[in-house]
């Protein structure tokens, strides 16, 4: 058995000896990857890539946002919040995906498009920060328009984490 690397509930990277969830506390689940089917691994290998991809986005996005914006200014924890909820989505979505394919026995073409769509969602994310990351690099100007664009597009991040929430319930 194999436990989540990052909390399903708030997206926090989880140490090897965590137990609970050190952000929001929850009991920390495990994964039996040892019974996956074979052709189910590029599924579980594809995820794991996106999650590092994220994750250097993300650091990146990070770095960017600190740059421009820094506290105390309201623009910046607008961001870091929204940001943070992309983590959380993501995280939980990615676990989602491993979850279906830890337990598939036999991939049937409804689960095969459920997977589908949860990597595209999780490479639609990415895709989101590396439009947030350039529209950072580009205006990295003190100007209003420069922090209309930025925002243009952290409300489309938002947008689609929204959507996403909207189709979970």
């Amino acid at each position: 058995m194999k436990r989540y690397n990052y909390c399903i509930y708030c997206g926090y990277k989880l140490q090897d000896d965590d137990v609970f969830c050190p952000n929001c506390g929850v009991k920390i689940g495990y994964v039996d990857d040892t019974s996956i089917s074979p052709h189910l691994l590029d599924y579980k290998d594809q995820v794991d890539k996106l999650i590092g991809k994220y994750e250097k986005k993300e650091k990146e996005v990070l770095t960017l946002v600190k740059k421009r914006f820094a506290p105390p200014q309201i623009t910046y924890y607008r961001f870091i919040e929204e940001i943070d909820n992309c983590r959380v989505l993501f995280f939980k979505e990615a676990e989602s995906v491993k979850d279906i394919i830890s337990l598939v026995t036999e991939l049937s073409p409804k689960v095969d498009g459920e997977i589908k769509k949860k990597i595209n969602l999780l490479e639609k994310i990415i895709n989101q920060m590396d439009d947030l990351i350039n529209e950072l690099i580009i205006n990295m100007g003190e100007n209003e328009e420069a922090n209309e664009e930025a925002k243009v597009v952290l409300d489309d991040m938002k947008d689609l984490i929204d959507s996403v929430k909207h189709y979970d319930f």
